[in-house]
């Protein structure tokens, strides 16, 4: 499998519908389907130059929907994606993280901004995940974990190991330990 050049995370509401729509007026060529039974829904693309292979994802754990896009000359059809799809930017989904003040809402901002993320650390990030560790609502600390296991950003990972050492509920605690192990499994 080629390496991800890029990571689109499209905004609610749209689905592989209007992915099979971009696709078939771009004439790119399905490569494979997706199956609604397994455990992550995704279909592929191949670009109709055959260089780039499009993945649209439905990521269960987060509830997003996200496109990727692997080979060369990708830099373009992301660019054509941009223009035809309301995709989060990290700044919009940073803002949004910082304004939601429902459940749901703060959530999903939470992921579209671990997935945006730029590489290096970002502090307004870091510190919302810091206050989502400390939410009453244990939904919003679990959050905090699944949002690093996209973006383990040394400080992110410093408040899931937190988490695991001391938060009353054993699920958020065993799924930070879940991820940590996974973290230190990947670093070795």
């Amino acid at each position: 499998m080629k390496e991800i050049k890029s990571r689109l995370i499209l905004k609610p509401g749209i689905d592989e519908t209007n992915m099979f729509q971009i696709a078939r007026s771009r004439r790119w060529s399905l490569y494979d389907i997706g199956n609604k039974n397994s455990e992550i829904y995704r279909h592929i693309w191949h670009s109709s130059d055959g260089g780039v292979e499009i993945h649209y994802v439905e990521d269960p754990l987060t509830g997003l929907n996200f496109v990727t896009l692997r080979g060369p000359g990708a830099e373009s059809i992301e660019q054509d994606i941009r223009s035809s799809l309301p995709v989060w930017t990290y700044p919009e989904a940073l803002g949004a993280l910082r304004s939601s003040d429902g459940r749901d809402d703060r959530l999903y901002s939470a992921y579209a901004a671990a997935l945006t993320a730029p590489t290096t650390e970002d502090e307004p990030l870091v510190e919302e995940m810091r206050r989502m560790s400390v939410d009453t609502d244990p939904g919003i600390r679990q959050a905090v974990v699944v949002a690093t296991g996209y973006c383990p950003w040394p400080s992110l990972v410093e408040i899931v190991k937190h988490l695991e050492e001391s938060d009353a509920v054993e699920n958020v605690r065993d799924n930070a330990r879940l991820l940590l192990e996974g973290l230190e499994r990947n670093n070795t």
